[in-house]
């Protein structure tokens, strides 16, 4: 059924994933300059890991360089994350809640557009790095699965436990050359998991030989792929830049400067930190009060049927008022209490493991799942880090949050129908009027991404590049007509400050390294050095595309930012051609086609 549902939900928004402009074209023409012999960090700025564009590269050498490429590998990429999580979800709780769970994750985060950008989905996400680093921080937590659950057999197979800790490091040195944000997820779940392994003996040096034991083969897997990663980045940098490319993700994050940028502190919530903590309890007490309401119906009814009916009666008026009567909540802000329910839960494990440990009174069994339980609640935790006062479903929320609202759905369907079921209640019951809520909450949902997708009805694109664009796909079709009769195939273009995807469609190389030049990487590379970069490299043509940049503090390219680099494009550019409204003047879309003087027709 969960394939049966998958394969409907890509054919509802097939081809609808893109944005036209923002974001995902970086990715496309990534992959297509790696795979033309480009060299990642020297021909391309590029401030993530260099595993993600590679990968992609090689896809694009092997199955050819389109989009259908970069869907069908990004398509697998899901279904080993899905497959993985599942598996996970299973050992953590049973099959219905990993089965409700799993269908959350595919109703609500996996294919869905809550903004007016696309992009924040598992099909062409923002950043490919970041679903891949997904990818290799789940396989760490499925090998750590697989090492508590060997060191509760009695015959103990050494071997294999060998094999388990080397892929275990080897995924997360795989995690660590994509993004940071899901490095630090995998590395603190593993620290758990080597917490798990190495319990057993009192003695602080049986202690520190467990840890020995178990660490050595992972940290040679880790260290012994970040070396390999540096060699091959050497065949085109040299080794101070391989050395620094593989540790690029890292050093940009403080190029960036997170802590002082308007725009990731509000994605964190630290910008408003009162408002959005009122937010997050505020939340909380709505659980609770349900949690409360849909128990007290269950502890109160002991036969089944009538138990099961109350359980339907109870959450009916909730469901009914998501669905008819609540546009006036914000629902993406659903799961804004995440981080305070993981933490009470992380917490309560701990206490228990405590607990067990002194008292020596948990079965063995019980205590394993207790410690693979805290290891995949730290792990969603880490992940909403980077959001961790503002968790949403939206923007970075359809990953970063994805596997804190699976350990919820575990609780409400799993954990908490045991824990009637043990004192002689019907659980069933209780999970059964959570479905009916998670329902009405996926129902909605599902109506805001139909929203997006049902204005997305300009096909922008030939063959395997087309895709379905809202109303600046009809602005860029003539763009892509005009450059193609002005832009020689051999000649460059860049597109300003944001539109690659441009390039990407007409296949018209950017002369310049930079994917973008938004306030963050205008920040970063500082605006002398970028202009310096256009003199030595001056590109045959450039675009003016209009893009309202506000959210990072500075509204338009030229005029609130990048002013020197835009006086001196109108000193070496002139006007060929201009659709639409005049760029980045009013709210208005439009693009400027600008030819460089000194050219040559």
């Amino acid at each position: 059924m969960l394939v049966a549902v998958s394969v409907a939900l890509i054919a509802w928004s097939w081809r609808k994933w893109p944005d036209i402009q923002v974001d995902y074209g970086q990715q496309l023409y990534l992959a297509w300059q790696l795979s033309e012999g480009q060299v990642l960090y020297r021909d391309i700025f590029y401030n993530y890991g260099p595993l993600t564009p590679y990968a992609m590269a090689l896809w694009f050498r092997v199955f050819g360089a389109s989009l259908t490429t970069m869907i069908v590998t990004n398509l697998l990429v899901f279904a080993s994350i899905m497959s993985m999580q599942y598996r996970l979800l299973v050992l953590l709780s049973n099959r219905f809640a990993a089965f409700v769970a799993t269908l959350v994750s595919l109703l609500v985060f996996s294919f869905s557009q809550y903004l007016y950008g696309g992009n924040y989905n598992y099909v062409t996400p923002y950043e490919t790095t970041l679903t891949y680093g997904m990818l290799f921080g789940y396989a760490s937590l499925t090998c750590l699965a697989e090492l508590i659950r060997l060191r509760g057999q009695e015959v103990n197979s050494s071997r294999r436990q060998t094999v388990m800790l080397l892929l275990c490091g080897l995924s997360l040195a795989l995690c660590f050359l994509t993004k940071p944000e899901t490095f630090l997820a995998a590395i603190a779940a593993a620290v758990i998991g080597i917490a798990a392994l190495t319990d057993s003996g009192t003695r602080w040096k049986d202690q520190c030989a467990n840890v020995m034991r178990y660490g050595k083969p992972l940290s040679l897997a880790f260290l012994g792929t970040l070396l390999v990663s540096v060699c091959l980045l050497r065949l085109g940098l040299s080794w101070s830049e391989s050395s620094q490319g593989v540790f690029r993700a890292w050093s940009a994050v403080w190029e960036r400067q997170p802590t002082k940028m308007g725009f990731y502190r509000e994605i964190m919530g630290t910008d408003k930190v009162a408002d959005n903590l009122l937010t997050m309890i505020g939340w909380t007490a709505v659980y609770a009060v349900i949690i409360v309401w849909l128990g007290a119906f269950v502890w109160t009814i002991r036969k089944r049927n009538t138990s099961m009916i109350a359980a339907i009666v109870a959450t009916a008026p909730i469901a009914i008022y998501t669905v008819f009567f609540g546009d006036g909540v914000v629902w993406e802000e659903v799961v804004r209490s995440l981080p305070v329910v993981l933490a009470l839960l992380a917490a309560l494990d701990l206490f228990k493991l405590t607990i067990a440990k002194q008292t020596e009174s948990t079965e063995p069994a019980a205590q394993r799942r207790s410690w693979l339980r805290l290891a995949f609640t730290t792990y969603a935790l880490a992940m909403m880090l980077k959001v961790v006062l503002n968790v949403r479903l939206s923007h970075y929320g359809f990953a970063l949050a994805m596997p804190a609202t699976m350990v919820a759905v575990m609780g409400l369907t799993a954990w908490i129908p045991d824990w009637f079921t043990k004192r002689e209640r019907f659980g069933n019951a209780f999970a059964l009027g959570v479905c009916a809520v998670l329902a009405s909450i996926a129902f909605i949902q599902l109506r805001t991404s139909n929203f997006y997708y049902s204005n997305k009805t300009v096909s922008v694109g030939d063959g395997g590049d087309q895709f379905w664009a809202d109303g600046r796909g009809d602005f860029v079709k003539m763009l892509i007509g005009r450059i193609k009769h002005h832009v020689q195939p051999d000649q460059t273009l860049i597109v300003l400050p944001e539109g690659i995807s441009v390039n990407y469609l007409t296949r018209r190389a950017n002369s310049t390294p930079y994917l973008n030049l938004m306030p963050p990487n205008m920040t970063m590379l500082g605006e002398a050095n970028v202009i310096a970069k256009f003199e030595r490299h001056p590109p045959d043509f450039v675009v003016l595309m209009h893009r309202d940049s506000e959210e990072f503090g500075a509204q338009y390219f030229g005029r609130d930012y990048g002013r020197h680099l835009f006086a001196w494009l109108t000193t070496h550019y002139h006007s060929v051609t201009l659709i639409g409204a005049m760029p980045l003047q009013s709210e208005q879309f439009g693009v400027l086609l600008l030819r460089r003087n000194d050219l040559k027709k």
